[in-house]
């Protein structure tokens, strides 16, 4: 018995199914789906894990699927799909909040083209880099920066929730303290930054 669970799901609820497939001598497949249907049709990309992932490219692959594999751990393609989600949800919402209130002041083709143009200019993988490393060293600021936006979306009528969660995730990332250990590197890599953020986020009780 082979089971796929397309379903979007947190990595321990596929660990659970995982655990009960296995107990009635069966396979899992942690499959996520990483595009739309609408777009690649039968061969949109699938993400999966689990120990039925290889099996499942074996037998479907053929057929003209598209499958990653993540390795044998159930719940691993699920947290890639997941934290995917942020990025492609968030910038969803950040876009439309921002291009909403660009209507309302009457500037939507400026602001669209000033959004676009530095973006279309970079590789999305350079941008991400730069976000990483210069966030260490100017969270703070930029929060502060992120307050006057709010209130100027106020004025011309619109609710800053994305603008305000913003500014939120700065001051969460300036008040890891960990600034002036960075500003006094010669040099450093995001994955520097990350490593940092995540030790001391462990030290802190969860939520």
């Amino acid at each position: 018995m082979l089971v796929v669970d397309v379903n979007a799901s947190t990595p321990r609820a596929k660990c659970e199914v995982a655990d009960a497939v296995a107990a009635n001598g069966g396979a899992f497949v942690d499959a996520n789906l990483m595009g739309a249907v609408s777009i690649y049709g039968a061969a949109v990309p699938l993400y999966c894990s689990g120990d039925g992932a290889a099996r499942f490219a074996e037998l479907f692959a053929p057929l003209g699927f598209t499958i990653e594999l993540a390795g044998p751990q159930a719940g691993a393609a699920a947290a890639v799909k997941m934290l995917r989600s942020v990025v492609t949800k968030g910038m969803e919402a950040l876009i439309v909040e921002a291009l909403t209130a660009a209507s309302l002041a009457g500037v939507r083709s400026e602001a669209l083209r000033g959004i676009c143009e530095p973006m279309d200019a970079t590789r999305y993988s350079k941008f991400v880099d730069m976000c990483v490393r210069t966030d260490v060293l100017h969270a703070e600021r930029r929060a502060v920066e992120m307050d006057g936006v709010a209130e100027g979306l106020r004025e011309i009528g619109l609710q800053p929730i994305m603008t305000e969660a913003t500014a939120a995730r700065l001051r969460t990332s300036a008040g890891l303290g960990l600034r002036d250990d960075f500003a006094a590197r010669q040099a450093y890599s995001a994955d520097d930054v990350l490593d940092a953020y995540a030790a001391r986020m462990a030290e802190l009780p969860r939520p």
